[in-house]
């Protein structure tokens, strides 16, 4: 006999595709839930009148997946902490809830959100309500991402391939493995076929500042965090007031500045600043790749530059060509330049003193560096590459370019730095 719960985990035409993936669910069809407005249409909900929220109707088979299980899996694509927002996606239709029709199932919907809760310091945001209603949405919403593979989704690809690889006799290998808290996004795991493997220890929290980067860094991000044994989480929000800077800095225990390739980086800068001075004001390690660099430098003192300007002789080019899934990072066609790190730098020791390698070009770079900073590596051209300071390593280059174009599986320990930082830390 199956059974069914409705999820609303943000735009639902992700948020199904995920879910379908996962064994032990029949079928799914989304549709909107819980509001005032009889049989309505997408553009009706679309103007947030309607009370409705984005949902996805799931029914399962509860001797392939227990309900816990699969609310435990609902959990890992959305951000539990984040009011009427996931993604990119703002409004009331993209709330988050659980809504049964069964009130035996409440025990364990409690028990999952007490779970959930304990990962975090602000109170999830995601409804636990009876079902009032649910009405079916036009056919062209069902199985959307089936009919459009290339179509928007606010969830990262890799998702959906961990969805499809979890398995109920795994869940406790999977949470320790991938306990990451980051906005509902997540690294593409291989959790093995050994349910009986030692866990990691994630004893530490890393942030990442939430714009400024695609679906692949982030990932390569995450992974590179959970391989040195932190958890996640990626702000879910612009840091649009010091105070919410402050909020998001005192939930982690050190924090990425990331670059902006392939991203979005509209006006990110000057919300990266208020988590810099928040991160800074609180002792908390900071990692500034690229643009983060750059603006660790210029929250401390420093300046920016445009290279073509300050380095007329640089060639600027840089194309995303796709993912080397081999070595997990991005394929650039660029120009590279060669990149000379000095040896006595901390950079050097976690590279384990390689102290010549390439980047690609950049369109901007430091200029003047901060008093608290030193430079640690240059360009040829002489670009600012590299600068060190007291719990702040910045880098102009993008790790996840090099790792996936070069095959350079050296940068692990730049993050492993980071979290051993936050360890030392968070011990004092």
């Amino acid at each position: 006999m199956t059974r069914e719960i409705y999820l609303a985990g943000g735009c639902f035409w992700g948020a199904e595709h995920y879910l379908k993936q996962i064994q032990g669910v029949v079928s799914t069809e989304v549709g909107f839930a819980n509001g005032h407005l009889e049989n309505p249409t997408y553009k009706q909900v679309y103007t947030d009148t309607t009370g409705h929220a984005e949902t996805v109707h799931v029914t399962y088979d509860p001797a392939q997946v227990s309900l816990k299980f699969l609310l435990e899996l609902f959990f890992k694509a959305i951000d539990p902490t984040s009011l009427n927002k996931q993604g990119e996606d703002a409004g009331t239709r993209y709330r988050t809830g659980v809504y049964y029709t069964d009130p035996a199932d409440l025990p364990q919907i409690e028990e999952v959100f007490a779970a959930e809760q304990q990962k975090f310091d602000a109170p999830l945001m995601v409804e636990k309500l009876p079902l009032q209603n649910f009405y079916r949405a036009e056919e062209y919403h069902q199985d959307y991402l089936d009919k459009n593979p290339t179509g928007y989704c606010h969830l990262p690809t890799a998702l959906f391939e961990f969805a499809r690889k979890a398995k109920q006799t795994l869940v406790l290998l999977a949470l320790m493995l991938l306990m990451v808290a980051c906005g509902g996004t997540v690294p593409d795991p291989d959790p093995g076929t050994n349910p009986v493997t030692p866990p990691i220890v994630r004893d530490v929290t890393v942030g990442i500042t939430r714009s400024g980067m695609g679906d692949a860094t982030r990932n390569y991000y995450i992974r590179c965090l959970a391989a040195s044994g932190a958890s996640c989480r990626v702000f879910p929000q612009y840091t649009t007031t010091e105070e919410l800077a402050k909020t998001y800095v005192d939930q982690v225990d050190a924090i990425i500045i990331p670059g902006s390739f392939s991203g979005d980086t509209t006006g990110r800068g000057t919300y990266d600043y208020k988590v810099i001075r928040a991160a800074i004001a609180a002792g908390k390690p900071l990692l500034g790749i690229c643009q983060g660099h750059q603006s660790i430098n210029k929250v401390l003192g420093g300046t920016t530059v445009l290279v073509s300007t300050a380095y007329p002789n640089t060639p600027i080019a840089h194309k995303v060509v796709g993912e080397d899934k081999e070595n997990l990072g991005l394929n650039v066609e660029a120009y590279f330049h060669s990149i000379h790190i000095d040896k006595d730098s901390r950079l050097a020791a976690l590279l384990k003193d390689t102290l010549v390698m390439v980047n690609t070009s950049h369109n901007y770079s430091t200029v003047q560096i901060a008093p608290s900073l030193k430079v640690t590596a240059r360009a040829d051209d002489g670009v600012v590459e590299a600068l060190e300071g007291d719990k702040i390593l910045c880098v102009q280059f993008h790790p996840e370019v090099l790792y996936g174009k070069l095959g350079l599986k050296k940068f692990l320990p730049i993050f492993q730095n980071l979290t051993d930082e936050a360890r030392a830390a968070k011990a004092q």
